[in-house]
């Protein structure tokens, strides 16, 4: 498995054709820009701010996400978007579960209670790939005995 950058074509795994071009048709009469790049964007931030979170993995090259969690970024995507109206008639019970399922899996994977595929290719980023603190019984023991000492 990859890691890939999320397009508009997964968004319309999730939206019909219908619904994704009243989103954008509601967006432009409004004199606003499309918002679907600005969520797709905006999920796999968070998607990736998850993966930082679990300081365990490094991230894959920019702007890219682990395949196990596209539909999870497409169910951001999707929510993001159907909430953007007045009126929540997009903003079905059925996609509130899905978006409050996808922000639980995120958390399990910054909790590493759900296992992601390590990238081919990593980031530069300052956030990725931070090295978790490694403690030896050796630096332990000194520092119980450096506090000891201390009192």
């Amino acid at each position: 498995m990859a890691w890939r950058v999320l397009v508009l074509a997964d968004v319309q795994t999730g939206l019909s054709a219908q619904e994704l071009t009243g989103i954008q048709t509601y967006a432009l009469q409004n004199g606003q820009p499309d918002p679907t790049p600005a969520a797709i964007a905006a999920a796999m931030d968070e998607v990736r701010g998850y993966i930082a979170a679990s300081r365990t993995i490094a991230l894959g090259a920019e702007q890219t996400i682990p395949d196990k969690l596209v539909d999870t970024a497409i169910d951001l995507v999707v929510w993001k978007l159907v909430t953007r109206f007045p009126t929540k008639l997009m903003a079905t019970d059925a996609r509130r579960q899905r978006y409050n399922d996808a922000i639980s899996r995120l958390k399990d994977v910054a909790s590493n209670k759900f296992r992601i595929e390590i990238p081919t290719e990593t980031t530069s980023e300052e956030t990725a790939g931070v090295p978790l603190p490694q403690v030896s019984s050796w630096g332990v023991r000194r520092r119980v005995q450096r506090e000891e000492d201390e009192v």
